[in-house]
């Protein structure tokens, strides 16, 4: 899976693919808080992670359940999980299904069996962070962001992991860290640019920004977009007392997919103080304007506005 849309012909074939899922759903109890989720169909297997990331390989043509797979998020979360309420979705790539959890971690299973390949911890435990959304997979990687903003002083990130071994190929942090400091991530070298559009001792505060949704892999340009979250917190007046536009947050931010390294980014909502983020999807389409075909992005962030990219900026 490369983003989160998909075309017509694929929607039409999961179509009947869902409906033996729907089936199995009515007919055995999912056992689980909740099943809000995006399910992934591969060789007529359907693939759902529900609840709090368990599992399940279904068998499109009988909704035969093959295996589950429940990684005890409970268990591990501790006071993670008063902020959360489960996973929206999961990826595929190659013989490989990859979920996230409320406690932070990334997990590859065999698609074939379930049996858990690795594990990651994407996030720091002792703060309020938590993953709600599915990673993206694409050329080998498997990308992951995290929530939380809203609960906690939190700084946002997204980060690119092997997908064969698990091991973390690229971080790019949304808003800038303490001044002077360095991450050592895909994003310093913007960093420094960023931090002029923030005042006072946003750092103490977090900064929000976590891309806790969309994420959307372009393979023309072999690029990662991502839509960031608001500001944290949400008062301008305490997180950024003399103003400012405060990036990325409220914004699309376009990266290398190998890197992570900035190319260009668009904020919808400068100075955000009334939670208009950005995180809504966003689907790459080839439109019509003015007689000439145009490469955009649709993207309608939660102040109304649609923005549309080219090749090397947004407009």
């Amino acid at each position: 899976m490369i983003g989160c849309r998909w075309s017509a012909l694929l929607a039409a074939a999961l179509f009947a693919a869902l409906t033996a899922a729907q089936a199995y759903a009515h007919g055995v109890d999912l056992d689980v808080p909740n099943s809000i989720t995006a399910p992934v169909e591969a060789g007529g297997i359907i693939y759902l992670a529900a609840g709090y990331s368990i599992v399940h390989a279904i068998r499109a043509t009988d909704g035969h359940l093959l295996w589950r797979y429940d990684p005890k998020v409970p268990e591990a979360s501790g006071q993670k999980l008063r902020a959360g309420w489960g996973i929206r979705g999961l990826a595929l790539w190659k013989d490989k299904v990859y979920v996230g959890t409320q406690d932070g971690r990334l997990l590859a299973l065999a698609a074939a069996t379930g049996k858990l390949v690795w594990s990651e911890q994407t996030l720091d435990p002792a703060n309020g962070a938590f993953i709600s959304g599915a990673p993206r997979a694409f050329n080998g990687k498997i990308v992951i962001g995290n929530a939380g903003g809203d609960f906690s002083p939190l700084r946002g990130y997204v980060t690119a992991y092997d997908a064969e071994t698990g091991r973390q190929i690229w971080r790019f942090y949304v808003v800038p860290g303490k001044p002077g400091s360095k991450d050592g991530a895909a994003s310093d070298e913007v960093m420094d640019q960023a931090a002029k559009t923030w005042t006072g001792e946003w750092w103490k505060l977090g900064g929000g920004g976590n891309v806790w949704n969309s994420m959307t892999f372009d393979p023309e340009f072999n690029r990662l977009y991502f839509g960031t979250g608001n500001a944290g917190p949400s008062n301008w007046k305490i997180r950024s007392p003399e103003g400012g536009d405060n990036l990325y947050t409220a914004s699309v931010v376009a990266v290398d997919a190998d890197t992570g390294r900035y190319v260009w980014h668009y904020q919808t909502t400068p100075g955000d103080a009334w939670d208009y983020d950005s995180a809504t999807d966003m689907t790459l389409a080839t439109l019509s304007l003015q007689g000439h075909p145009r490469r955009v992005m649709l993207h309608a962030a939660k102040n109304g506005f649609i923005i549309g990219r080219r090749n090397h900026s947004a407009r």
